[in-house]
């Protein structure tokens, strides 16, 4: 039978069961005026019951859709799950109202289940679904129903129907108003026991799917189920913590909302906006002809490559466009410098780098690097860069690669995706880095451990499925079986190693929202983003990659003693990072208006990462930088913290023996390097030697255990002996390294215009290796001794150290002929023009890419000679001119100033070791050097200049005179149009005669020495 529940919700609230089929109403709640304030709170309170119901089964509803497979997540917050467990795990529902204690049981209930399913793969996640738990759930299901009717009666506030099938509920109802509420009590007790027997079903059978290979999970999974059931049967709940609550911060909360990149748009603009302001460029004919004669030149293709508008408009240049020149030339130079970047990464299509990829084919990742700062300004979410970095093209195919490098480093890439996700939060739907004091609190628990190392496991298995090929056979290294020895028992191997390495990466994520700060507030206020505010930042986020990668390759290789050896796990990172740290340089110094500083080191880069172009230095600067660590220095830092106790009581036997050891070794190594040190330090390392002997042995005791401490003390906290202590374990002789750098930077130059400069200053050679020095002081209070937990002094040091290296790579690579010199010239030529304010800049700028003075010696003293050539000075010729139709001559001396291209032949020595040779004037600007020479220091008197007015061609022989700038030359050539400024008389005409000059050779195109 069905029954109709009818509610006319008035002032006295009647309601009224009809039954079908039957023509009566009866009437539930009474009409005495005097129980009516009571009867209305009962019904409140039975709303609040059936609501109760209705808020559970919807928050179980949501956690069981949330753990579809569809709806897993390969970016699942690892941390912030492991997290909320222990919170859950802790919780302690003693102090919560008895009247919503099984509703917030239950919910808090779905929410576990719903996390330890999400992890499970998807195929154990269908197992679950036995017909046990089918059949629990679906009279939960069923009860659901009937009870959502009930809550409408008792909520609604219009006259209706409601068709009812449950007898129970019907019969409560119509007995009376108590006995009503009591009956849905009743009810609301039912469905949780119900809800629980289910649940309870479930953790059971998620505990089984874990429990074969993941016993860290299976654990976590008990704890859990025997917590819940110990509250349902009121028992004692012994994980819960009286008052345990978390007021920790749990994530950085800047770094997880939107930054604002697209204020970056790519640097582009902001750079385009520079360039606008200061760029002036001047018309330069002989530019073109230098990228002419120069075709072919392998470090001018790349050049080329680096500035395509540009070089494309000099070698096409049209003479009759000579007008335009200075705004054409300034818009591509303007167009190239804005995507200096993306032209960067086309350097890998050259013929010389296409090579070298060939021969060291992880060059082709490292341009990968150059995407950095344009991806930057793509993400939402600085976590997203890490899923852009493993979702490109070429890693995604390097992923399925044979190649064993290419397929470690693919799969490197994602084992940082892996983890980086795994330490972030979700809040408010965005993703946010776990804060460091929050991974601090919850790490060192054992249960935090195995929620976050076991389901680190799972994500693996399930999603990223990691690998690593040996390059010399077919053997797979695979990480879910280095994980799974991790997690197969509850031994909790390798907590102390993922603890220290996720809070160092937890600090270094700080560090990102530290020098992220300055770009909020800049936004938050409208104001101007700095090129340095990006410059640093970027260098955090890079910095934060390497030490992700650096660290969890270290991970990695503990875990896997033994078996990882070969797979070339380490240091194919060194070059990616290499190269966007270089970029973030390039781009800061063209942003800071030192565009051929940005430039050459864009093209410079890929020299500083191959064996022929690196400099010796180098590597063994970045050997220091990613050292890794050791744990033989348990050791180190058990004596160490021994002695900072001014110890009374002789050390840990286990402790000095091992410490001995080590000891000993250093020892080794400082008597085959004793020349780098102090002559008393090896009578003092005996000393230490022996007071060590003295705990082993038990011969020391009470008063003198102290003195025999200061003795190991004094040595150990020694700067010298910390940095010989890294020096033993990374194999290189920081003191000696570090005496000889200093000496070679100081003593390094080269030539310029026959004369000898330095290449690096005295302060820039100290500087580097104080800086170097002070990165192993820091290293090993940090991470040999642990004498401090601030990172801050290393991570200064070594980003210090290493932007030290690079630069030092740069310049040597430059100055050692990595560029072409006619390459520098162009670049310095650019450089010049963008910089210029004025025509006095940027007659400067062609001055320097002008040969220098006394350049003219070069022709006299080599066999042979081509370049372009100026030749100012005095004639005396006749002059054959054509004036309206009437041919005249006369003789007509006067000043020459004709550029163009010039053939010498040196050392004549019938002529006393002058040069010969023959000169092909293009243009003549006699008229506008007078003008400068006559006193005007400006340009701007000169009127508006066609090429038909300067336009010269000729034919001259040329004589330059022994260990002297004078030349005589002998020839004629057409007259321009321009003889004198000021005059309106312009006419064609030829002249013929003898020139007195100076040899001033412009931009040098061939020389072949002299065989003496």
């Amino acid at each position: 039978m069905t029954y109709r529940i009818r509610i006319q919700q008035k002032k006295q609230l009647p309601v009224h069961i009809k039954t079908s089929g039957h023509n009566r109403w009866i009437r539930l709640l009474p009409q005495n005026k005097t129980s009516r304030p009571d009867t209305f709170n009962k019904l409140s309170k039975m709303q609040r019951h059936l609501q109760s119901i209705v808020t559970c089964f919807l928050a179980v509803l949501f956690c069981l859709l949330s753990t579809h497979p569809a709806c897993a997540q390969k970016d699942a917050p690892v941390a912030g799950h492991a997290a909320l467990l222990i919170d859950l795990i802790k919780k302690d529902y003693k102090s919560i109202d008895p009247e919503s204690k099984e509703e917030e049981i239950a919910k808090d209930r779905a929410l576990v289940i719903g996390i330890f399913k999400s992890y499970l793969e998807n195929d154990k996640l269908a197992s679950i679904n036995s017909e046990k738990v089918k059949a629990l759930v679906a009279k939960v299901d069923t009860n659901y129903q009937e009870y959502l009717k009930v809550k409408k009666v008792a909520t609604s506030g219009s006259s209706q129907n409601i068709s009812t099938s449950n007898l129970e509920v019907a019969t409560l109802l119509i007995e009376n108003a108590k006995t009503s509420l009591e009956g849905v009590e009743d009810i609301r007790h039912t469905y949780f026991k119900s809800r629980q027997a289910a649940d309870e079903q479930e953790l059971a059978e998620i505990f089984t799917q874990y429990d074969t290979q993941n016993k860290f999970i299976s654990a976590m999974v008990m704890l859990f189920k025997n917590k819940y059931h110990a509250l349902s049967n009121s028992e004692v709940d012994i994980s819960a913590n009286v008052n345990y609550s978390t007021s920790l911060k749990k994530s950085i909360p800047f770094i997880g909302g939107n930054m604002s990149y697209e204020l970056f748009n790519g640097l582009g603009q902001f750079l385009a906006k520079r360039i606008k302001e200061e760029l002036v460029t001047y018309a330069m004919e002989n530019i073109k002809t230098a990228l002419e004669k120069r075709k072919g030149n392998i470090p001018l293709e790349e050049l080329a490559i680096m500035l395509p508008k540009t070089t494309a408009y000099l070698k096409t240049f049209n003479t009759d466009k000579i007008q335009t020149f200075q705004t054409d030339l300034k818009g591509y130079i303007e167009n190239d410098l804005n995507s200096i970047l993306e032209n960067a990464q086309q350097l890998r299509n050259s013929q010389r780098i296409r090579a070298l990829i060939e021969q060291y084919p992880d060059l082709d990742f490292a341009f990968e690097a150059m995407n950095i700062i344009p991806n930057l300004a793509k993400v939402k979410y600085p976590i997203d860069y890490f899923t852009i970095l493993t979702s490109g093209p070429m890693v995604s195919r390097w992923k399925q690669d044979g190649d064993a490098t290419r397929k470690n480093i693919a799969n490197l890439l994602s084992f940082s995706q892996m983890l980086a996700h795994s330490i972030t939060v979700v809040e408010n739907g965005e993703p946010k880095f776990i804060a460091a004091d929050l991974w601090s609190s919850y790490s060192s628990e054992d249960n935090f451990y195995k929620l976050y190392a076991g389901f680190l496991y799972q994500q693996d298995i399930k999603y990223y499925q990691i690998s690593f090929l040996h390059p010399k056979g077919t053997d797979k290294l695979m990480l879910r079986d280095v994980l799974g020895a991790v997690v197969k028992d509850n031994s909790l191997p390798y907590k102390k190693e993922f603890e220290n390495l996720i809070t160092d990466i937890t600090k270094n994520a700080e560090y990102v929202y530290s020098t992220a700060q300055a770009i909020k507030k800049a936004n938050k206020n409208g104001d101007h983003i700095g090129a340095d505010t990006i410059h640093t930042f970027i260098k955090s986020m890079i910095s934060f990659s390497r030490n992700l990668v650096a660290g969890q390759n270290a991970l990695l290789s503990k875990m896997s003693t033994g078996k990882s050896e070969g797979y070339q796990l380490s240091g194919k990172f060194n070059k990616y990072f290499q190269v966007a740290e270089t970029a973030n340089e390039a781009v800061f110094a063209i942003q800071t208006k030192k565009y051929a500083n940005g430039i050459e080191q864009l093209l410079t880069v890929i020299d500083s990462l191959i064996p022929m172009g690196m400099p010796k230095e180098i590597p063994e600067i970045f050997t220091l930088v990613d050292f890794a660590e050791k744990p033989v220095w348990k050791s180190w830092q058990g004596l160490i913290a021994w002695l900072d106790k001014s110890p009374s009581v002789s050390p840990d036997a286990q402790l000095i023996n091992t410490f001995f050891l080590e000891f000993n070794k250093v020892d080794g190594w400082l008597r085959s390097h004793s020349g780098d040190y102090p002559q008393d330090y090896a009578k003092r390392m005996s000393a230490v030697r022996t007071a060590l002997n003295h705990f082993r042995y038990g011969t020391v005791s009470g008063n003198a255990i102290p003195a025999e401490a200061k003795v190991i003390a004094d040595l150990l906290k020694e700067r010298d002996f910390q940095i010989m202590v890294l020096s033993f374990y990374t194999e290189v002789p920081i003191q000696r390294f570090s005496v000889e750098l200093e000496r070679r930077m100081k003593s390094l130059k080269v030539t310029v215009d026959g004369k000898e400069i330095r290449v690096f200053d005295d302060d820039t050679a100290v500087q580097m290796t104080r800086n170097l020095m002070d990165y192993a002081a820091a290293y090993y209070a940090l991470k040999i001794v642990k004498t401090t937990d601030d990172s801050t002094a290393l991570k200064r040091n070594r980003d210090n150290l290493r932007t030290d290296a690079l630069a030092y790579a740069a310049k040597l690579i430059r100055n050692s002929g990595g560029l072409d010199d006619k390459v520098l010239s162009i670049i310095h030529l650019v450089n010049g023009m963008a910089l210029a304010k004025d025509s006095k800049d940027v007659e400067k700028a062609i001055e320097s890419f002008a040969l220098p003075s006394g350049s003219y010696s070069i022709k006299r003293s080599s066999a042979f000679n081509v370049s372009l050539n100026s030749y100012p000075g005095i004639l005396a010729a006749y002059d054959f001119t054509q004036i309206e139709g009437r041919s005249t001559s006369a003789f007509a001396p006067g000043f020459t100033a004709p550029l163009g291209l010039s053939v010498a032949f040196g050392n004549v020595k019938l002529l006393g070791n002058t040069s010969l040779g023959l000169f092909i004037p293009l243009i003549d600007i006699g008229a506008v050097t007078r003008l400068h020479l006559d006193g005007d220091s400006t340009t701007e008197t000169l009127p508006e200049l066609n090429f038909k007015n300067i336009f010269s061609p000729g034919l001259y022989l040329t004589v330059g005179i022994a260990k002297s700038p004078f030349s005589v030359n002998f020839g004629g050539q057409y007259g321009p149009e321009l003889k004198k400024i000021g005059s309106d008389t312009n006419y064609q005409s030829f002249r013929f005669g003898i020139e007195l000059t100076i040899d001033i050779p412009l931009f040098n195109l061939y020389t072949r020495p002299s065989s003496k």
